[in-house]
């Protein structure tokens, strides 16, 4: 046995079957086959913060949601869940929002690493959100007062007008 040679008194009876290997690895993730794997690549939840700017109704059939917020919001956290806990996920265009819509995807990909799902949330950011510096509002202030001048001048007018 193994390159020895055994003397043996009585006759036995030796049966060879086909060799094995063991594995030492103790990673049973690694022993799946691909076959095996989870293809499920669905969130369970899925959210943005500040929470104030959530949309509501998620699904995980439903890859497309949309939220507005405003001008000085630049960046948006994504918040998710999976619903297998080895599939993983890719955020990309959550920083840096500008004016507009700008488009956030969240790519699941399922634990067999070949199936996907993307999530797209457009966040949309309006230029009425702009905010007025205190000094920009200098000119709007004399415009109103002027306004403000010319209506109670008709209004004196059509006053006198009716006594007449």
């Amino acid at each position: 046995i193994n390159g020895e040679t055994l003397e043996i008194s009585k006759p036995i009876t030796i049966k060879v079957t086909e060799a094995s290997t063991t594995n030492n690895n103790n990673n049973k993730d690694d022993d799946k086959n691909d076959s095996t794997k989870s293809t499920n690549a669905n969130l369970s939840t899925l959210g943005v913060t500040p929470k104030e700017y959530d949309f509501s109704g998620f699904s995980k059939d439903k890859t497309s949601y949309s939220v507005t917020v405003p001008n000085d919001v630049n960046s948006l956290k994504v918040a998710y869940k999976t619903a297998d806990a080895k599939a993983t996920v890719k955020v990309t265009g959550n920083n840096n929002l500008e004016v507009g819509t700008n488009t956030i995807k969240i790519v699941v990909t399922a634990e067999d690493g070949k199936t996907t799902k993307t999530y797209k949330i457009s966040a949309y950011i309006s230029l009425k959100d702009v905010q007025i510096k205190q000094e920009d509002k200098t000119p709007a202030i004399i415009i109103l007062g002027i306004l403000s001048v010319c209506i109670i001048i008709v209004a004196i007018c059509i006053i006198k007008k009716n006594k007449k």
